[in-house]
């Protein structure tokens, strides 16, 4: 990804979800995407076996890179 892909602006229109962790609302989530925080959380014993599946190396062949959001499901 070239440098001036990562500074453009982005431009969110609108938007219904679930809010991932301690974002409660539209307005806790837009502070928490203003801060640059994550909500992805490492990814849960009872998904499937982490260490088999997942290399931090994206280009890892046969593996996966990724999170879950956390507690998205416990949320209403």
């Amino acid at each position: 990804m070239a440098e001036q892909d990562i500074l453009e602006p982005v431009a969110i229109i609108g938007f219904s979800l679930k809010f991932p962790q301690d974002a409660t609302d539209a307005e806790s989530f837009w502070k928490m995407l203003c801060q640059g925080r994550s909500a992805r959380t490492e990814i849960p014993t009872n998904r499937f076996n982490v260490d088999a599946h997942y290399d931090p190396d994206p280009g890892a062949p046969g593996m996966v890179n990724t999170g879950f959001l956390g507690e998205i499901d416990c949320k209403s």
